[in-house]
């Protein structure tokens, strides 16, 4: 099972993907992660951002939480 990481490592996580891309395809600047995470279609790169995906699997598990079949589970 994926657990969730702090907000800060996720973030980190971001800037070293951004560093790895600004290395492998020779940028001039640094890229900036919330244009390096935005669709194609909004004028950004694309990559998935580990922030985010963070994010929704720490409300995933709370609303599975939220929403168990045993009390004790749910009530904890």
């Amino acid at each position: 099972m994926i657990q969730p990481i702090s907000n800060v490592h996720a973030g980190r996580l971001d800037q070293a993907v951004a560093g790895r891309v600004h290395t492998l395809l020779g940028f001039r600047f640094y890229p900036n992660t919330d244009i390096l995470t935005l669709p194609v279609m909004l004028h950004g790169l694309g990559f998935p951002s580990i922030t985010r995906f963070n994010r929704g699997m720490c409300l995933e598990g709370t609303l599975r939480d939220l929403n168990h079949r045993l009390p004790a589970d749910r009530n904890c």
